[in-house]
């Protein structure tokens, strides 16, 4: 698929989101863009979150952070913008990522990129489970050393916490291997 690899979910840049964004949600994407069920699927990301961060340094080891994350909606509810900016167990990280719905293919999109790979732009697509409880999003690179798949898995989302984590796999996802593991809870 697209970009180069991240071993680790990274994101970087902030980009400043105009005032009143999130406002008018039927009027910014149009009237039927995103009135279906699983176009809300996200909802619960918007806001700042208290994040407990187990992320593997280039050793293999993990380190163990707490920082903050901060994600809004835009677009009319089709999509998130959320930023990340402290040390997650690798020195500074600044990052920026999306989630976005496109009502034609019914998916959702997770877009990333950061300061720890300037130039790398990822995607990877998928979905919720029937409960919205859990969801997967996948993508594929290419290597020198061959493809890798990159995986990113929510599960345990509820209104005020979730889990996530990032994985890799050189087996075409017959095993995953865990690069970066977060518990959120909502700061507000």
């Amino acid at each position: 698929m697209r970009g180069s690899i991240l071993t680790t979910l990274s994101l970087g840049l902030a980009l400043a989101v105009p005032a009143g964004a999130q406002e008018n949600r039927a009027s910014d994407a149009g009237p039927t863009a995103c009135v279906n069920e699983t176009a809300h699927q996200f909802d619960f990301w918007a806001g700042t979150w208290n994040v407990e961060s187990r992320r593997r340094d280039a050793s293999g080891a993990w380190q163990e952070t707490r920082n903050q994350w901060r994600a809004e909606e835009v677009l009319g509810g089709c999509a998130f913008v959320d930023y990340a900016d402290g040390d997650f167990g690798t020195g500074r990280l600044r990052g920026m990522g999306t989630r976005y719905y496109e009502p034609g293919a019914d998916r959702w999109y997770i877009t990333w990129m950061s300061t720890e790979q300037p130039g790398a732009f990822e995607t990877w697509e998928g979905g919720f489970d029937e409960d919205g409880a859990s969801a997967e999003f996948f993508t594929e690179v290419q290597t020198p050393n061959g493809p890798i798949r990159s995986r990113i898995r929510w599960w345990d989302i509820r209104e005020d916490s979730a889990e996530w984590e990032h994985a890799i796999s050189r087996d075409d996802g017959q095993t995953w291997i865990p690069t970066w593991r977060m518990s959120l809870r909502r700061a507000r």
